[in-house]
């Protein structure tokens, strides 16, 4: 499963507006299945996606992956040919993973 969607407002809470400085993905395998979702998020609500991310993992018995951490420039824009995880390749810097246990 793949969730590649792109906000210009934190996907968090509905009623947050600031724009997202950060993207939280998770990149797990499920048997041979490739398993994939990823947040676009404010500094404020940065904590409590990762761990809701690793708690989903953890509730789906992923073991086998982990949440990377990217602190994003909401200015850049995309490149079309980028592919899974754009952001990653074109407006992103890594800064954190943490396995999922």
């Amino acid at each position: 499963m793949t969730t590649n969607t792109f906000h210009r407002h934190c996907e968090a809470d509905r009623r947050c507006y600031r724009a997202p400085c950060f993207e939280a993905q998770l990149e797990a395998e499920q048997g041979l299945l490739p398993v994939r979702r990823n947040a676009e998020l404010c500094a404020n609500h940065l904590g409590d996606m990762v761990q809701s991310l690793t708690a989903w993992a953890r509730r789906e018995g992923l073991t086998h992956g982990q949440v990377t951490v990217l602190a994003i420039d909401p200015t850049c824009p995309l490149r079309a040919a980028d592919q899974a995880f754009p952001r990653a390749l074109s407006r992103a810097f890594r800064f954190g993973a943490i396995p999922l246990a």
